[in-house]
């Protein structure tokens, strides 16, 4: 097992958006980001043929300041706009993220494995006013290694993504508010 706790703090904090009018990614600069967060995982061999492993993360963020989105000039006198951002969690990052992974060697060189990804909701929105709701996915594998046919380094795999069909958005496309 193992278990780290991690924070970091951004100057700059850069976020990709996807531009609906333009059809293209747009990295954005969302300026001071503190986060901090905590990894664990866990792995055990109760018996010879079956291994399983568990692992949580979480996920903390705290956006510093509010961001500039535009400066109007009127009569002489110059302002500055601000997106209230302040406090706010950065967006597409959920909270947790948990995962877990049993595989079983049904035979020599020939293994099943099956795995479960749990991911929490997501801020779309820089104001966090728009949430992207989290998701469950699981995928199954099964792996026959050649090494009877004397290619030790081969194996033949075939993967299942994602069995119950889950809908869910893989990234989203941030903006300022909804």
């Amino acid at each position: 097992g193992s278990i780290s706790a991690w924070h970091t703090d951004f100057q700059n904090r850069i976020v990709t958006s996807f531009d609906q009018d333009l059809g293209i990614n747009v990295d954005r600069n969302v300026g001071k980001v503190s986060q901090s967060g905590v990894d664990a995982s866990l792995g055990w061999q109760p018996a010879d043929e079956l291994t399983l492993y568990l692992s949580a993360s979480y996920n903390e963020s705290e956006v510093k300041d509010n961001i500039l989105s535009s400066i109007t000039t009127s009569n002489g006198v110059v302002t500055q706009n601000f997106i209230p951002t302040k406090g706010k969690t950065i967006v597409e990052t959920p909270d947790w993220t948990w995962s877990a992974r049993a595989e079983y060697e049904i035979i020599p060189d020939l293994t099943f494995g099956f795995q479960v990804k749990i991911v929490g909701d997501r801020w779309v929105t820089d104001v966090n006013d728009l949430k992207a709701d989290g998701y469950t996915t699981a995928d199954a594998d099964l792996s026959w290694k050649l090494n009877a046919f004397g290619l030790d380094k081969s194996s033949i795999r075939v993967n299942v993504i994602n069995i119950f069909d889950e809908e869910y958005y893989g990234n989203l496309g941030t903006t300022s508010s909804a």
